[in-house]
């Protein structure tokens, strides 16, 4: 009977250490999302720019065929200038191409898919940004994210924004760095109903993020669109998705 209770006791105190909400109080979600913008603030002072390699691989699932595009571009980011972008290789369903043809390419795609196909060249989120997109109201969420625990974050825009439905934010519990920690942001968004073809669809762009030296860099985007389309007289779905991944980070100070 002895061996039982204490065996009882000692799952019970495994359980509750287990648990990502015992013991802490969910923090106000507007104070949550400025304390992280301030700690982004502090850490752009002493940087003057941060370097990368974002490759872009777009797939376009269409009802008869399969088209993929990808590039690969060098990335240079500062506070007061953004990014500035510069293509190095571009290639479609394997094969390099011109910058001509690829343009030519995107502009018949955007013909075709409309602002679908605008959400899919997108570039990676800076989250500094979608902070100052509208306002997040009550309690921060406790959710776990792989063997994370976080806080989940809503934020509602303006009505100025009619492209975005909804930002979610996700930012580590713990953690001994000097503001909270982010981990992942997910912008849920619309695609409009277009003359021509386009009746309107759906658009979920989620990213992983990385602290390096301070910030809270996107490291890893997946892009999924979904686009209704008219097509002798049938309405039919396309995917667009899209994979942004952002390898040999570099950063000088100031």
């Amino acid at each position: 009977m002895k061996f039982r209770y204490t065996f009882s006791v000692f799952i019970l105190l495994v359980l509750i250490g287990s648990s990502p909400v015992v013991g802490q109080q969910a923090p106000d979600s507007a104070e949550l999302l400025r304390s992280w913008r301030a700690g982004w603030t502090r850490g752009t002072q002493a940087v003057a720019a941060v370097t990368y390699t974002e490759t872009s691989a777009r797939t376009i699932e269409g009802p008869r065929d399969r088209t993929q595009l990808r590039t690969v571009t060098d990335v240079r980011f500062s506070t007061s200038g953004g990014a500035v972008r510069t293509v190095r290789q571009r290639d479609i369903n394997g094969r390099g191409v011109l910058a001509m043809r690829m343009n030519a390419i995107d502009r018949r795609m955007r013909r075709a898919y409309g602002a679908g196909f605008d959400w899919t060249r997108r570039p990676p989120p800076m989250a500094a940004r979608l902070v100052g997109i509208g306002q997040p109201t009550g309690q921060a969420v406790a959710e776990t994210l792989g063997d994370i625990r976080a806080w989940r974050v809503s934020l509602e825009p303006g009505q100025s924004n009619d492209m975005i439905e909804r930002v979610i934010f996700w930012f580590a519990q713990a953690g001994s760095d000097t503001y909270p920690r982010l981990i992942r942001t997910r912008i849920v968004g619309r695609v409009p109903t277009e003359r021509g073809r386009v009746q309107g669809g759906s658009a979920i762009i989620a990213t992983d993020y990385v602290r390096f030296n301070g910030l809270d860099l996107p490291e890893m985007t997946q892009v999924e669109v979904i686009v209704r389309q008219i097509h002798r007289r049938r309405v039919f779905s396309v995917i667009l998705d899209t994979e942004i991944s952002n390898t040999n980070m570099r950063l000088r100070q100031r």
